[in-house]
């Protein structure tokens, strides 16, 4: 514990002395293990930090640059919500594929780029780190309900 409140200290010290300001409401930290999220997570990674007045609370998943991340670092948490993204882009193709359009393949295909292919994109990172089969299973869910 010693360790660690040296550690905050100098990130401190380093953000006093380039002119940074520690946001401390939005402020967490998290534990990486192999584990992952347990009962017994809190009780165990919980520790007393405090930057300045304020308790830094632990957070088993942090958002970091748009990723929510998690102990295991298998990107459930992630995946969950660009999941609950896909479902209502994935019914608007649907109820246009039901049109049956002469252009239609066409037209789901650029709804499919744009609409739903665009959120893989974004989430790159996690769909190149980690299994293939990650990806593998996204894009083939996907592809299945739309084609």
């Amino acid at each position: 514990m010693t360790n660690i409140k040296t550690y905050v200290n100098r990130i401190i010290e380093y953000c006093k002395k380039w002119g940074f300001k520690i946001n401390e409401k939005k402020t967490c930290y998290t534990t990486f293990t192999k584990a992952g999220l347990r009962k017994n997570y809190e009780k165990r990674y919980g520790m007393k930090i405090k930057i300045g007045n304020s308790h830094i609370p632990l957070d088993p998943n942090p958002t970091f640059l748009g990723i929510k991340l998690d102990p295991k670092i298998n990107y459930k948490e992630h995946l969950k919500i660009i999941n609950s993204k896909q479902i209502s882009k994935i019914n608007l193709i649907r109820k246009i594929k039901s049109f049956k359009w002469r252009s239609s393949f066409k037209i789901n295909r650029i709804l499919y780029m744009s609409l739903i292919r665009s959120l893989f994109d974004y989430c790159f990172i996690i769909l190149q780190s980690g299994t293939q089969n990650i990806r593998a299973e996204r894009q083939i869910e996907v592809h299945d309900q739309i084609f």
